[in-house]
């Protein structure tokens, strides 16, 4: 759903709803939209990133094959043996929940 659809969504459930509940559905989905939008690929043709650092990244070998891997952005150019087609933030790493 795009941001509009979803602003014009919440503005009609105005009516139905209490403004205070409206208003705090309206910012999860906000936040999950921004964490969507956050996660998308990149391609490199657009957009490099904006600080150096470690990169989930998409990569096309000699042999035409693409898959995913790490590696390193420094400045202005990819620190991979394979061409970098798009890239994202890596995700936040696993942290296990306490053991009772």
């Amino acid at each position: 759903m795009e941001n509009r659809k979803a602003i014009e969504w919440f503005e009609n459930r105005i009516a139905v709803m209490p403004e205070s509940e409206t208003k705090e559905m309206f910012c999860i989905a906000v936040a999950a939209l921004e964490k969507q939008e956050q996660d998308r690929w990149t391609p490199v043709s657009k957009a490099l990133p904006k600080k150096d650092g470690c990169y989930l990244v998409t990569v096309k070998n000699d042999h035409k094959r693409k898959y995913s891997k790490t590696a390193w952005f420094y400045g202005d150019g990819w620190f991979a043996r394979q061409a970098v087609i798009a890239w994202r933030p890596t995700p936040e790493p696993y942290k296990a929940e306490k053991e009772s």
